[in-house]
């Protein structure tokens, strides 16, 4: 059987840490990656995997549509910043469409 590295995404929530060094509160994000201790403890089978790949699919196509909108809204504005923020508020969608797909096509496979 083959293991998931998706069990290991928890290491990432010690970059919050960052946040209390640097002052930066855009860090503090990085907490909720300790979220995916509990991957850890699941078995890892066929239909978990099909699911992380099915939530995947699902967080790329939100992570495309938001950079598409993103920069055509940019173009016709002519306001580059908006690079900035479409860039944070994409990786914090692509993880909130993918652990949402991943609850729900789990509950849906029971």
């Amino acid at each position: 059987m083959k293991k998931s590295w998706l069990k290991y995404l928890w290491l990432l929530g010690f970059l919050g840490l960052l946040g209390l060094v640097t002052s930066n509160k855009g860090f503090y994000g990085f907490f909720g990656f300790f979220g995916f201790f509990g991957l850890g403890l699941m078995a890892s089978d066929e239909r978990l995997q099909a699911n992380i790949n099915k939530s995947a699919r699902n967080a790329f196509l939100s992570s495309i549509i938001l950079f598409v909108a993103s920069v055509i809204f940019s173009a016709l504005t002519s306001n580059r910043s908006v690079f900035m923020y479409a860039f944070s508020v994409n990786f914090a969608l692509m993880i909130i469409v993918f652990v949402v797909s991943l609850r729900v096509y789990d509950r849906m496979s029971r």
